[in-house]
């Protein structure tokens, strides 16, 4: 049963004003603001175009050095957001690595992907696995594993990160730690992750993997480029017309 209280404006008035000491305050007041109307993002659409930033990745990498920079990275803002941000929950820039250059190892509670863009071959290093770089392939980083990079080639290396750092903000969970030297030993077989759990449901049997993450690192883009073909739908050949 619904009941009316009869309060005056007034004495409502000096209610709500009395509560603002209490660093407390009605929600029956915002509770459509709050609970009831649907969300609205400030975050915009908008294309940030490979043809403008290729040439202002390769500048950073002429005028910015890794002594200078810990992640020489061009971070993508969305205009509509007032905040280190690419959408509210994730945060994509362009970072670039030139010839003969290793970026330092370090690990982070935000988890992060590279989706590679312009490479001849270099790596990243997760807790010791060394994963070869090249386009199209797509390298994963986990929270809180060691990664260093590195381009033994003679031509840039640049790629695509995402992370989920606002929203590790948001939760008040980002940690950081550089690791004791400047680049990780591997410690494993090149390319380990893939060779163990990149064959589908062929695993080795003495292989256990206790991380709360998935083990494999590394999906290549010229595999990825044949299971695509193999999903396909043959192409239909129309039949003979007759008379």
């Amino acid at each position: 049963m619904l009941s009316s209280s009869g309060a005056t404006a007034e004495t409502l008035d000096r209610f709500y004003e009395d509560l603002c000491g209490y660093s407390t305050s009605p929600l029956w007041l915002v509770q459509e603001e709050a609970l009831v109307a649907e969300p609205r993002s400030k975050a915009l659409p908008f294309l940030w175009r490979w043809r403008d930033l290729q040439p202002q990745a390769l500048r950073a990498g002429d005028l910015i050095g890794t002594a200078d920079a810990e992640r020489r990275v061009l971070m993508l803002l969305n205009p509509g957001l007032n905040r280190m941000a690419t959408t509210n929950s994730m945060f994509a820039g362009l970072q670039i690595v030139m010839p003969g250059e290793a970026a330092r190892a370090h690990r982070h509670t935000p988890a992060a992907l590279r989706f590679i863009i312009d490479s001849q071959g270099g790596s990243t290093t997760v807790n010791g696995d060394r994963i070869p770089m090249y386009p199209g392939d797509l390298v994963l980083t986990p929270n809180w594993t060691w990664h260093d990079h590195a381009n033994d080639t003679d031509d840039p290396i640049i790629w695509l990160d995402g992370l989920d750092i606002p929203l590790v903000h948001m939760l008040e969970a980002v940690y950081y730690e550089p690791y004791p030297e400047d680049v990780q030993p591997v410690t494993e077989p090149t390319d380990s992750s893939l060779t163990r759990y990149g064959a589908g449901t062929l695993r080795p049997s003495w292989e256990t993997s206790g991380a709360a993450h998935s083990p494999l690192m590394h999906y290549p883009w010229q595999q990825t480029w044949e299971t695509l073909q193999r999903l396909a739908p043959p192409r239909l050949t129309a039949a003979p017309m007759t008379a």
